[in-house]
């Protein structure tokens, strides 16, 4: 059970788990809570059923999320009763706030022995939506994945779960795939800078954006840089680059193939807030791009600074202008971080290679039922 078909770090990991699960083995059904998106062709092509809890009438109006959840959700959860009460599902997996809800409410209604959570971020909401969540969903769950450590820490300390009810099985992503990702051609004499992600807050773009500034102004560079995403902050993200002449920033809008803005870029910045893991830096390393990220605690698990990526202060403009303006000068220090990536993804291939992953998530469910 997910929220909907959103191109996101979760339904496109859930998506790459079930391509690798077998087929022989295992009957999956997928359920949206909050109706489709662009990725639902790519999902009908896995050959599984698929299945909207929610009601398609209200699903297409524009409105409020809040005012259009609290519409729904009662309806909602019928109708996944319903669902779940003809699929008679052993083990049900729900992934997102809306769907860990009703999800875990509708299966401990139909009795479902199974009832598994994957926590795959570390926001924090307002105390109604907490205490929600915890007791709907948290509680009522028999177990819960984080995709890191640092998540883990953050159900424990956040929502107070026990941490023998936690299992931690790194997000994943199709090397083949994102191998191709890499150019073959050298290094420009200024690379092209990547950032990837929803332009909502939490990505923190503004701060890359004032970088940038700093890097025109205080050292004469001015690189291409690629945007590819769209979210509520384009205008005024747009409207910063054009008031501040940075004409090599080019906004993309939203892509369903990160790979294809991958090929074009050799830097990949990202100035997250705050992350559950980060799917992308993933994508980026397996890619072969010098990866510059925020130094919020899970980049911590994933990279080690100076080595296989580089690190700046979080929510510091100043900093990241002053690591940008290092690789974007100096070829041999990029090229030395280019090949230790390199290494680092092939050394990590068992936690972050989504035919790995899934088998994770394969042994996990044979674990529970030989229990």
């Amino acid at each position: 059970m997910i929220n909907n078909f959103l191109i996101g770090g979760v339904e496109r990991l859930f998506f790459d788990i079930i391509s690798n699960f077998d087929k022989n083995k295992y009957d999956v059904e997928v359920i949206t809570i909050l109706g489709s998106g662009p990725l639902e062709k790519s999902f009908y092509s896995l050959g599984v059923p698929i299945r909207f809890a929610c009601p398609w009438k209200l699903s297409s109006r524009r409105l409020p999320l809040k005012i259009y959840w609290l519409i729904i959700a009662p309806i909602t959860l019928l109708r996944l009763v319903l669902f779940l009460l003809k699929s008679k599902p052993d083990i049900v997996f729900s992934s997102l706030y809306q769907a860990d809800i009703v999800g875990m409410v509708a299966s401990k209604i139909v009795g479902i022995k199974e009832r598994i959570i994957f926590q795959g971020d570390v926001q924090k909401f307002n105390k109604v939506i907490n205490h929600v969540k915890k007791i709907f969903a948290l509680n009522l769950s028999t177990h819960i994945i984080s995709n890191s450590e640092t998540v883990k820490r953050f159900l424990i300390e956040h929502f107070k779960v026990e941490s023998q009810k936690i299992t931690t099985i790194y997000s994943g992503i199709n090397y083949v795939r994102f191998e191709k990702g890499r150019k073959d051609e050298k290094f420009s004499s200024i690379p092209t800078i990547g950032i990837i992600g929803r332009l909502v807050e939490v990505k923190g773009h503004i701060y890359a954006l004032q970088a940038l500034k700093i890097l025109k102004d205080k050292y004469n560079l001015s690189p291409d840089v690629l945007i590819a995403g769209d979210g509520p902050l384009r205008h005024e993200l747009e409207k910063y680059v054009s008031e501040n002449g940075l004409s090599g920033v080019k906004f993309l809008g939203s892509i369903t193939d990160v790979v294809t803005v991958l090929q074009k870029i050799d830097i990949l910045v990202v100035s997250s807030l705050s992350e559950g893991f980060g799917l992308v830096i993933i994508e980026g390393m397996v890619s072969g791009k010098v990866v510059v990220a925020s130094d919020i605690e899970v980049m911590h698990e994933l990279i080690v600074d100076g080595q296989d990526g580089l690190l700046f202060k979080q929510r510091n403009s100043v900093s990241l202008a002053e690591v940008l303006k290092k690789v974007l000068v100096n070829d041999n220090e990029r090229k030395e971080i280019q090949k230790n990536t390199y290494i680092s993804v092939e050394e990590k291939k068992k936690l972050y290679d989504v035919k790995e992953v899934s088998l994770s998530f394969q042994k996990f469910i044979d674990f529970l039922f030989r229990t």
